[in-house]
C-alpha cells in the first residue's frame, strides 16, 4: 500500500493515477491527501502521516512538492525537517521525496499530444524535449489552449487527471527527471530517502 501526499487535490489525484499505471495494478491501494497549498501541506502533513504510522499498514510513502523557484536541496531539506522528522517514520519504510521541476504539468508538456485524448478540439503541434526547463508548465498548457479562442480549453483541475491516464509513461520517464525518480521508486523500490548532508533522523 502507498500513502501519498502532496500540495492540492488533483496533485494527488494524478499521482494516484500514476502509481497504479507503474505498477500495472489498478487494484493497488494508494491513499492519502492533498491539502490545498504547499503551506498546509508543510504544517499539516506531519500530523496527517502519524495517524497512518500508527496503524503501519502501509509500505511506501511519496512527499510531492512543486520545486517552483526554490532549489532542489532547500525544498529536500524542508521537507525532511518539517514533515518526515516530526512524523516519526518508521525505518522500515520506503521513502519518496517527490519534487516536480518546476510544476507537475511539466510532465503533462512531454507528451502535449495525449491532451486531444481528453480535449478532441485541442490538436497541439508543440513538442516539448526538456518541459521541465519551462519556467511555468501549468500556465504554458492554458495559454496554448487559448490559441484563437475567447477563453482556454485546458483547466489543470479538470483535466489532469484524465490526461495522466494517457501520457506515454516511457516518454516522460525519458524528458521528465523527476518523473524518473517516481517510476524507479514504484517499478523497483528504490528510494530517495534519506540523502547525504540532509539532517534527518529516525525514530529507535
Amino acid at each position: 500500500m502507498y500513502v501519498v501526499i502532496a500540495e492540492d487535490t488533483s496533485d494527488f489525484n494524478c499521482l494516484r493515477i500514476l502509481i497504479k499505471r507503474l505498477e500495472n495494478k489498478e487494484a493497488i491501494s494508494v491513499e492519502g491527501k492533498g491539502f490545498g497549498s504547499c503551506g498546509n501541506m508543510m504544517n499539516k502533513g506531519a500530523k496527517f502521516l502519524s495517524s497512518y504510522n500508527e496503524q503501519n499498514k502501509y509500505r511506501k510513502l511519496i512527499i510531492c512538492h512543486d520545486r517552483d523557484e526554490s532549489s532542489y536541496q532547500g525544498i529536500y531539506e524542508k521537507v525532511v525537517s518539517k514533515i518526515v522528522n516530526n512524523a516519526k517514520i518508521k525505518s522500515e519504510k520506503l521513502i519518496c521525496i517527490l519534487i516536480p521541476t518546476k510544476e507537475i504539468e511539466a510532465w503533462i508538456l512531454a507528451d502535449i499530444k495525449a491532451v486531444s485524448k481528453v480535449i478532441p478540439s485541442w490538436q497541439p503541434k508543440d513538442e516539448y524535449l526538456h518541459p521541465e526547463d519551462i519556467k511555468d508548465p501549468k500556465e504554458t498548457l492554458i495559454r496554448l489552449s487559448r490559441t484563437n479562442r475567447p477563453k482556454p480549453l485546458y483547466s489543470h483541475n479538470t483535466h489532469n487527471e484524465q490526461i495522466m491516464k494517457h501520457i506515454d509513461l516511457e516518454m516522460i520517464k525519458k524528458k521528465c527527471p523527476s518523473f524518473a525518480e517516481l517510476a524507479k521508486f514504484v517499478e523497483s523500490g528504490t528510494a530517495n530517502y534519506p540523502k547525504r548532508n540532509v539532517s534527518i533522523h529516525f525514530p529507535l
